[in-house]
């Protein structure tokens, strides 16, 4: 989740998508980055890192575009859940 648009973003999903891959060759990796504040800038709108010969995607979530209803609705239902070890060894990996 971002605060505030950084023009590095789209290289660290990349950077992230690789270390994860080199790791995990067999795992199937959703990314999305979550941008919190309204923002006009364009870096919010990147969905992708490009330099010549290689293309990334990943997808893009800002919160202020979203219906209210949809977060609401979904929070008060959910239970919590542990999140599985995969999660846990993700996030040690990337950090």
């Amino acid at each position: 989740m971002e605060t505030q648009p950084k023009p590095d973003i789209p290289f660290r999903m990349m950077d992230y998508r690789l270390r994860v891959y080199r790791r995990f060759p067999q795992k199937q990796m959703r990314q999305v980055v979550i941008y919190l504040c309204q923002s006009d800038s364009p870096l919010v709108q990147q969905k992708t890192f490009s330099i010549p010969g290689t293309r990334h995607e990943f997808e893009v979530i800002r919160l202020w575009e979203q219906p209210t209803g949809a977060f609401l609705g979904h929070w008060c239902q959910l239970k919590p859940q542990p999140l599985p070890i995969d999660a846990f060894e993700a996030f040690y990996f990337l950090s």
